[in-house]
């Protein structure tokens, strides 16, 4: 009796080390645990518009030959540095040690994150063997310390440009190195978001260009002022001559017309500085603000 016992037990323990749990087509739930490891993917797994599910640390996604997970709500995955979210073949030996199989790229499909979607913020994740990683026809995409390896086309596509990201390396993406997802399950807190933004709700980019516009007006301002104050010492020049000449060698039109013509040089150089100051100050703010 006591034999049957021990042996029962040793069932039930070989049973529970060795669950899965089958997926396949819409998800219902909201939170997906780790408690149901290894989920095995039969099927595309598809996250519908109206639904946000979000993945716990260390859950394991295994997935069958042309399957994959197509995002059109709003997928959150919360992955930590000591158990992160794993998306793998099915032949993966390191997840499936009862795999008979090596695990290849090209295994299965990759998360597809589609255009009508909300988007998809993920951390601390491994995504691998699989055809095209992570393609996301949005850009509302958030990566955290993603580490993608010995995936098929490539690793990672937004709008079918492909990104920087290098075989096993991990990496971040649409945040700043020092950011941390938000309460929202990816979403960056209001404090966040006005961090990123620039003088007047300018992003950096706007304000580079505002930037660098301001320093060639400055310049090109200070320039045409430069050569306005030449032209009118020259002008000047002229008149002094024309007083100091000998009687019938000029006449007052000739005093008249070199005056003008210096007046005009003056106030060209006069505006045209003005215009270069303003640029320069406007250049200079951009350091301040």
């Amino acid at each position: 009796m006591r034999i049957k016992i021990i042996v029962y037990l040793m069932l039930m323990i070989a049973a529970v080390l060795h669950a899965q749990t089958p997926m396949k087509g819409v998800l219902t739930a909201k939170v997906i645990e780790s408690s149901g490891n290894p989920y095995i993917i039969e099927e595309d797994v598809i996250i519908p518009a109206d639904k946000e599910v979000t993945i716990k640390e260390g859950c394991i996604f295994l997935f069958k030959p042309f399957t994959g997970m197509q995002v059109k709500g709003k997928l959150v995955v919360e992955g930590t540095s000591n158990a992160p979210v794993v998306f793998t073949s099915i032949n993966d030996q390191e997840y499936n040690p009862n795999s008979q199989e090596l695990a290849n790229p090209f295994d299965w499909n990759g998360i597809l994150v589609g255009r009508e979607s909300r988007g998809a913020f993920m951390k601390n994740f491994r995504l691998r063997f699989s055809v095209y990683g992570i393609k996301g026809q949005t850009p509302s995409i958030m990566i955290q310390n993603g580490k993608l390896r010995q995936n098929g086309q490539f690793h990672f596509t937004i709008n079918d440009k492909i990104q920087a990201v290098q075989d096993g390396i991990p990496f971040s993406y649409g945040i700043d190195r020092d950011d941390e997802f938000g309460d929202q399950g990816g979403d960056p807190g209001p404090d966040k978001k006005k961090k990123r933004k620039g003088p007047r709700g300018k992003d950096p980019k706007q304000k580079r260009i505002f930037r660098f516009a301001s320093l060639g007006i400055g310049i090109a301002g200070i320039g045409v002022s430069a050569v306005y104050g030449a032209l009118a010492a020259q002008s000047h020049q002229k008149l002094w001559e024309i007083s100091d000449a000998p009687i019938g060698k000029y006449d007052d039109s000739d005093f008249d017309a070199t005056q003008k013509l210096r007046n005009r040089r003056i106030l060209g150089s006069a505006l045209s500085g003005t215009i270069g100051l303003l640029g320069i100050t406007g250049f200079t703010l951009t350091f301040v603000f």
